[in-house]
């Protein structure tokens, strides 16, 4: 029987997709050695990490935040990280294949 990440997953080939990951705080699905993903939250790493400061089950260190969904759309706030990395990362925003 197939674990939940291994159903979410199954499929895709992550290596040529471009995808948006929601809240994954310290634990995120897909990590950026496996795929270009792009890990979107409410607010930034560091709003993160002083929320969960006295939470002992969250690693503060692994914490990522790609793009800040906050007051934006979700679609605002991953056009923002690409405008903002596009000399290092160029991409796409495909909406069709997105996992």
């Amino acid at each position: 029987m197939k674990n939940r990440k291994e159903k979410l997953l199954d499929g895709l080939d992550l290596t040529n997709l471009v995808g948006a990951e929601i809240g994954p705080l310290h634990n995120p699905l897909v990590s950026k050695n496996q795929g270009h993903v792009i890990y979107v939250d409410h607010c930034d790493a560091e709003q993160l990490r002083k929320k969960y400061a006295n939470h002992c089950n969250v690693n503060l260190e692994a914490l990522q935040v790609d793009a800040v969904w906050g007051l934006h759309t979700l679609q605002q706030g991953i056009v923002s990280f690409r405008h903002s990395t596009m000399s290092w990362h160029p991409m796409s925003l495909n909406t069709s294949q997105t996992w």
